[in-house]
């Protein structure tokens, strides 16, 4: 039977295990003080309060299923008008369009695909109704006719490009042996690219007059591939895409 699969050894004192071994020891009792001190003020209950311990206990601690970065807060405000969604979302398309202009031999779509563009109108149409863009992401699928992953792959896909903000959220809920954390839906602001290829993009294809950042962003001094080498992997699709697009507009303006 092979039980060495090439994996690097973990040290036994090794510092982030043993914090860990002591935060779940303590956060078991607390919960063990918990049921005792319920048991005590209402035993008429034992049988739920039993049920509801052994529940917690096969859980595991709260901690350990937590995403990273994520934090206890309610959704942000989306302070944007709706001329302002109107006009980001004018850049989008935009840069939708451009980006088609100059996709790879074979491709359906350049560096923003349908995926993307579907869910980006989506939390533009939650951020313009609600203010706040909290939705689960089957939610967010119903709302863009997308599958699951496909809204995963395009939030990923529309951060990358600086056009959203995620924010992972956690909740607290009450229950009988005191509050427990669980993860909550994400959060997300939808606003101005300010990196990476978004940025670029909507300096290349928007007026100057239409960006607030457009001096300090982008120097059309620099040489072809430098523009984006400081956001963005070059040997990334995004990063051939950019290039694909930078190919086209040079071609324009020899022509």
């Amino acid at each position: 039977m092979q039980k060495d699969f090439g994996f690097a050894p973990i040290a036994a004192g090794h510092p982030s295990r043993a914090r860990a071994k002591r935060r779940e020891a303590d956060w078991r009792r607390n919960l063990a003080r918990a049921l005792e001190y319920a048991l005590g003020k209402s035993p008429q209950g034992a049988e739920d309060l039993l049920a509801e311990f052994e529940q917690r206990e096969r859980e595991g601690a709260d901690f350990l299923r937590q995403r990273p970065d994520s934090v206890i807060t309610a959704a942000p405000k989306v302070n944007l008008d709706r001329n302002d969604l109107f006009r980001l979302t004018t850049k989008f398309r935009v840069l939708c369009r451009r980006s088609w202009e100059a996709k790879a031999p074979g491709k359906h779509r350049g560096a923003v695909t349908r995926a993307m563009e579907a869910t980006f109108l989506a939390l533009m149409y939650l951020a313009g109704k609600h203010r706040r863009v909290y939705p689960s992401l089957i939610g967010l699928g119903h709302l863009a006719m997308l599958c699951k992953q496909s809204v995963v792959d395009a939030l990923a896909g529309l951060e990358a490009l600086g056009f959203i903000t995620r924010i992972r959220r956690l909740k607290q809920v009450d229950t009988t042996l005191g509050f427990k954390t669980v993860q909550a839906t994400n959060a997300y602001l939808v606003h101005e690219p300010a990196s990476g290829l978004g940025l670029l993009a909507t300096r290349t294809f928007c007026a100057e007059s239409s960006y607030w950042a457009a001096s300090e962003a982008y120097s059309s001094n620099l040489e072809c591939g430098e523009r984006y080498e400081r956001w963005l992997d070059a040997d990334s699709p995004l990063g051939q895409a950019l290039a694909r697009i930078e190919a086209a507009i040079m071609r324009r303006k020899e022509t």
